[in-house]
This record gives structure tokens, C-alpha cells and sequence, in this order.
């Protein structure tokens, strides 16, 4: 990837994600297909990407197959291309995934030729039937000749280099639907609609469970003193949490045109003793001498405390309160915020992560979460919408291991 630093442009050292590289393994998918140990597909699906159909003139068709069978998986890729009375062309991408190979063949292929090679021996006029787009790339497979020759590549998958091994037991388990959970290394907190339940981390045991007021709960978090609960009306509410005991209560004041779901306390920070509320355009900063209320220009969808700031992220932008410093950060939305010794880290929807005057790109989607490691994280791997994307190893201790995660569930950094 490359960075600017200074004006300057220079190349980060990252490794790269494995590449295509030449074989002369043979591509071949009928003896796949064909073979009797694993039997007939378990699925078989094929999906029209694009379709232009302007018959009896011209045609159009991007197309995708895939089959599953019990040892291996082909995807099929075809891009056809008909002129009637002019030309024909058909680019063709297979892959295969076979059982017991760490690695993806792929096979390309680019025939092309003449109205009169395509038709043959069916006659020279301009409107034959040639049946429907799947009997007419045939057609063309068989007639046409290769504009170039077929390339077959090889892709190394990814493995972990040391596989963890562990055993997860179950320590402690309550039948409880919450809607929203916090916890640190000591306790856990459950939120319900109705009240906060604080148990021990690792026994289970309730510690206090006090009942809410206000609407539905949003978010929680835990801050150095307090449990802090956001819900659907704009009221945070703070509580003790050694002992459960309501602290004290915080008001989002509703504008005049602030509709209902702009009231929704989504976003929850804390740094010490202070405390930020992000909901729609509006953010409360809350402290122990009481708290300040601050609109933003767009809708707010990270928080994160800089030292005595409190960094809001939105549509192309970071502002900094209480102040009115400000980063431009391109025009995508930003999902995520994380400050550490190594800067701000920036996660945004146009799949890229932005640290200063750096960006980590290559992500296959919207890159929503985004944390400093701890002293324990050594080398990390980063996964954004289940792809592995780069890979390396942390200086020192790790703090400045940058991990990332997506929008799906169970799918985060692999370290």
C-alpha cells in the first residue's frame, strides 16, 4: 500500500496477500465432475449477473454457476458477447477448490471469431435460432477459436501458521434475553428492558440488579466508577457499580424538528470519569459537575475519547469536542474510532482504515470496527468481511498491533 508522509509518497511495509502465479497444472474439470468418489453435486445454482438482450440484433449475458460436490467446489464465471452478422466473443473464468490442496486453480480463457464461424454450418442469415444464452455459449466454446492462450493460475491459501488449541468450557450460563451487555475483567452487566443485572465475570454470581426507567434500553457500557445506560429517549442513567445505587440521571434535550429515532442513545465512551452519548446529530458529554450538550453536522456513528477530547465521527468527517478542531477523512461515513499510542484509527464504509496520513485498503466491505491490541497481541491477522487481507507482526509489546472487524457475526481479526 502506499502512504504520504510529508508530501512525500512512500511504500508501507506490509506483506502482501498471496497472488496468482502461473502453473502447468492441468485444469480439469469433466474428470472432476466425473469421478465416482464424490458423487453428484450436493448443490448446483446459477445466477444471471447481467443481461442485455437487444434480439435479433445483438446479446449480452454476464453469468455465474456454481458447483458443490462432496470433495471439491467449481465456480464459473462466462462472459458472452454476440453481434449478429458482425462477431462473437466468450471469456470464460473457471476456479476449483478440491479437498486435501491449500490452494485455488483458475483457468482463463478468450475465444472470439467471426458471425460465419460462429453459425457454421446453420446458415448465413442474421436471424437463426441458436437456442437460448447457455446452448449459444457452448455453441461458442466449440467454434470459436482461442485469441489467446489459456492461462491456469495457482492461489496459496491462507492457513494459520501456529493453529490454537484450547478447550472452551462452560462456566456459568442464565436463561436472561438482554439487549444490551457490558462488562470489564471483574463483572458483567445484562441489560433487559426493565432492569441491569450485575454478576461476577467468571462465577456468575449476582452481585445487584436494580430496575430502569425511561425507554427501551439502547447501549450500555461500564466507565471507571459507574454502569452507564443509554435508551430510546435520550436518558442516560449512571449507577454505582459496586453496588447497583442510581448516581444519577442525564437528559438528551429534543429539538424542535428531532424526530423520535434521533433520541436513540447508540453510542456510548467513557475516558476516567468522563462520559459521551452520541444520538443522531447530537452528543452529551457528560462529567461530575454535571453535562454539555453539542450538535454535530451529521448523523454520529462513532465516539471515542483523545485524551481531554472527545473525537465524533461522521459522514467525511472527525470532530473534536468541546472544541471545533476537525479532520477530513473523505466523503464515506465513519463506522468506527480507536485511540491509541499509535494515533487515531479511523474506520469508515469505503472499506478503508485511516491512520493519519496513512490508509489500509483492500477490504471487500465496510470496515465498521476497529481497536488497539493489548500487551499480549504479537502478530495479527486483519479480516474484513471474512477475507484475509494483510498480515504482520507488532513491534515491542504489541501496543501497536491495529485490529479490525466487520459487520458479520463471528467474524473479526484472527490472531
Amino acid at each position: 500500500r502506499k502512504v504520504s508522509r510529508g508530501g512525500r509518497s512512500e511504500v508501507a511495509m506490509l506483506q502482501p496477500p498471496p497472488a496468482w502465479v502461473k502453473t502447468s497444472e492441468v485444469f480439469d474439470c469433466n474428470n472432476l465432475l466425473a469421478s465416482p468418489i464424490s458423487g453428484p453435486p450436493k448443490f448446483f445454482e446459477r445466477v444471471n449477473l447481467y443481461t442485455q438482450n437487444l434480439d435479433p440484433h445483438s446479446f449480452t449475458s454476464l453469468t455465474a454457476q456454481v458447483c458443490v460436490a462432496k470433495h471439491f467446489v467449481i465456480f464459473y464465471l462466462r462472459c458472452f458477447v454476440r453481434v449478429n452478422g458482425v462477431r462473437v466473443r466468450v471469456l470464460d473464468t473457471r476456479y476449483t477448490l478440491v479437498e486435501g490442496r491449500p490452494y485455488v486453480l483458475r483457468e482463463k480463457t478468450w475465444r472470439e471469431g467471426s458471425w460465419k464461424q460462429f453459425v457454421g454450418g446453420d446458415g448465413d442469415g442474421n436471424h437463426i435460432d441458436l437456442g437460448d444464452d447457455v446452448a449459444q455459449g457452448r455453441l461458442a466454446t466449440k467454434r470459436l477459436p482461442l485469441m489467446k492462450p489459456v492461462v491456469v493460475e495457482r492461489l496459496e491459501l491462507l492457513l494459520p501458521q501456529e493453529p490454537a488449541s484450547f478447550i472452551m468450557r462452560e462456566g456459568w450460563n442464565c436463561s436472561t434475553t438482554v439487549d444490551s451487555i457490558c462488562l470489564n475483567n471483574v463483572v458483567v452487566v445484562m441489560c433487559t428492558q426493565s432492569r441491569a443485572i450485575c454478576r461476577e465475570l467468571f462465577s456468575g454470581e449476582e452481585r445487584w440488579r436494580v430496575e430502569l426507567n425511561g425507554g427501551n434500553v439502547v447501549s450500555s457500557i461500564l466507565s471507571s466508577k459507574y454502569v452507564v445506560v443509554g435508551d430510546s429517549e435520550g436518558k442516560v442513567q449512571l449507577f454505582d457499580q459496586k453496588t447497583g445505587q442510581r448516581v444519577r440521571e442525564h437528559q438528551l434535550e429534543k429539538g424542535g424538528k428531532t424526530r423520535n429515532s434521533e433520541m436513540w442513545i447508540e453510542h456510548l465512551a467513557t475516558h476516567g470519569d468522563r462520559i459521551a452519548a452520541g444520538a443522531g446529530r447530537n452528543v452529551l458529554i457528560i462529567t461530575e459537575q454535571g453535562s454539555t450538550q453539542y450538535e454535530v453536522e451529521g448523523t454520529v456513528y462513532a465516539i471515542e475519547f483523545v485524551g481531554e477530547e472527545c473525537a465524533v465521527g461522521y459522514y467525511g468527517s472527525v470532530v473534536f469536542l468541546p472544541g471545533e478542531r476537525k479532520l477530513r477523512v473523505g466523503a464515506a461515513a465513519v463506522l468506527g474510532l480507536s485511540h491509541g499510542k499509535g494515533g487515531l484509527a479511523v474506520a469508515q464504509m469505503d472499506k478503508k482504515v485511516r491512520l493519519g496520513a496513512e490508509e489500509f485498503v483492500g477490504f471487500d466491505g465496510a470496515v465498521q470496527k476497529v481497536a488497539w491490541g493489548g500487551d499480549s497481541c504479537r502478530s495479527r491477522r486483519i479480516r474484513a468481511n471474512g477475507c484475509a487481507r494483510f498480515s504482520w507482526s507488532g513491534r515491542g509489546g504489541g501496543k501497536n498491533d491495529l485490529h479490525l472487524f466487520d459487520g458479520e457475526q463471528g467474524k473479526s481479526e484472527l490472531g
